[in-house]
Parts: C-alpha cells; structure tokens; sequence
C-alpha cells in the first residue's frame, strides 16, 4: 500500500518506485530543497496512479521497470490526472521507451544516477510547464537514429529549427559536448540543455503526428 505524508508545503511530490531504497534515497535528497515536500511513496503502477489520483500531487517521480509498468501508468495518470506534471526517472536509456513515455504524456525523463541538480531541475521545470530530458540522454537520442525522425541540420531539415537550433544540433552531431557548445555559441551550458530537449521535443511530436496520421 502507498504512504503519504502530511506536510503538504512547497512543491508537492510523490515518488513510485519498486525498490525501498531508491525511494529512501531519493526522499532523503528532495527534502534538501526547502521548497520541496515528498507528500507520498508508492512501488507500483496501481499505487501510481492511486497517489495521483487521491493526493493530486504538482509532480509524480515514476520508474518505468516496475509492477504494472511505468508507461502504462502514466498513459492513465494523464487522462485522469492531467494536472499532475509526470516525469520518469528509470534505469532505462532506450530511445523507444523514451518516445513512449513521452506520448504517455511524461514531462520530463531523466535516468538513474544523474546529479542531484539535474533531478531538481527536472521536476521544476515540469511544474513550470517545460519538458526536461536529462543532458546525457539527450546528447544520446539526438546522435541516434532510433529516437524520432530522420533529422538533418540543411535546409532540408524535416522540422523546423529556429537558428539557435541548428547551431546547437549541428554542433552536437559534431561530437562536441554541451560545455563546448556553450563556448562557441554564448550560449550557458543550461541554456545548451534547454535547446537540446526543445528539439527532442519537436522531433516526438511529429513522430507522433506521423503516426496518428497513418492509423487514419
């Protein structure tokens, strides 16, 4: 059975994960932010969607490797729920699964192991209505043709790339890294980031409407 908790200030979240001490773990590092409160655990994708729907919680913490399935639990948190901002935090790097947590409505995805800072932008950029995929998956998705359309940084281009876009994009399929992406463009290393998960964004969205168009 899920927990919660009764503090309910600050940015109000709950964590669902099958694995105690990756919830003990993760609880123990969000309640560092002064502005954070874990509001409830829970290790399934039943409890999930249980939490979501009896607490309303601003932020759901989800793992997709778990009993139900992450994906499955986020598809239905989305419908009934669509005011909880959903993001994936999961061992699993596989562009497939990122795409479909994203068509499951997640807000952000970011992988096991990350900084702690990169964990709280994350979940405070959902709150702020933008999308976050975590730096090193990003740089992995973009560089792999299993993620999205076929991209293409010319004229070309089969989605439509403001300038900024194409000079972080070309410079990523380069090899450089987002520190030297950020030197050669004047860009800040977050502001690298930003445009990085902003063209992910734009390629699973017409991924998505390629295939809705096709089940037509």
């Amino acid at each position: 059975m899920f927990q919660t908790r009764r503090n309910f200030e600050g940015i109000r979240i709950a964590l669902v994960d099958d694995h105690a001490r990756v919830r003990d773990a993760l609880e123990a590092l969000l309640k560092r932010e002064a502005d954070f409160s874990i509001v409830g655990t829970g290790a399934s994708s039943d409890e999930a969607v249980a939490l979501a729907e009896d607490l309303l919680p601003d932020v759901l913490l989800l793992d997709i490797n778990m009993p139900g399935d992450g994906i499955s639990a986020a598809r239905r948190i989305f419908r009934s729920c669509p005011a909880v901002k959903i993001v994936m935090l999961t061992s699993a790097d596989d562009a497939y699964l990122v795409d479909a947590a994203l068509s499951a409505g997640a807000r952000g995805y970011i992988v096991k192991g990350e900084p702690a800072s990169v964990i709280t932008q994350a979940i405070r950029d959902a709150v702020d209505e933008r999308s976050f995929i975590a730096p090193s998956l990003a740089a992995k998705l973009l560089t792999s043709p299993g993620f999205g359309a076929p991209w293409d940084t010319g004229a070309g281009s089969p989605i439509e790339l403001v300038e900024r876009e194409e000079q972080v994009l070309r410079r990523l399929a380069q090899g450089l890294t987002y520190i030297e992406i950020a030197e050669s463009t004047g860009l800040s290393e977050a502001g690298v980031a930003a445009f990085v998960t902003n063209i992910l964004m734009k390629l699973h969205a017409q991924t998505a409407v390629e295939v809705a168009l096709k089940s037509v």
